[in-house]
């Protein structure tokens, strides 16, 4: 091995003993806190819409409890978020909204109902989820789907 190679070679070592020696230091020291979670003088157990998770699939705010969130963001997803049924390539059917998403537009709601109105929103139960009729076979034919 001449000398270049040898250079070479410690820099290298260096290098992954610098990124272990950090590894090392942040799985010490825990996770890093987040910008939204909350910090000690605010860590509180939320009930009803508050305690309401934000989807994962969502781009900002994923995870966090509705009433961690922004009042920017949260009038964002009042404002905005709508359930949309969805297509079932499987079964060739349109599919009503899912029950998480229908449940976060009723958290939105009384989100909505306890800021407009400066109300407290009781927690109420779920009603069981009404049945959804099924389409005759002679309406499904009678679509004009482009495809």
């Amino acid at each position: 091995m001449d000398d270049n190679q040898f250079k070479s070679l410690m820099v290298v070592l260096t290098s992954i003993d610098a990124s272990l020696a950090y590894l090392t230091k942040a799985a010490k020291s825990g996770p890093q806190s987040q910008t939204n979670a909350p910090t000690a003088s605010q860590s509180t157990t939320h009930t009803g819409w508050r305690a309401f998770k934000v989807p994962q699939w969502a781009k900002f705010d994923a995870g966090t409890p509705l009433g961690d969130i922004s009042a920017k963001s949260l009038r964002w997803w009042i404002d905005t978020y709508e359930p949309k049924p969805w297509y079932s390539k499987k079964e060739g059917v349109e599919k009503p909204p899912a029950s998480a998403d229908l449940a976060l537009r009723k958290a939105l709601d009384q989100a909505k109902q306890e800021l407009d109105g400066g109300e407290q929103v009781p927690n109420e139960p779920d009603p069981a989820p009404k049945p959804r009729p099924e389409p005759d076979a002679a309406s499904i034919e009678d679509d004009d789907i482009p495809f």
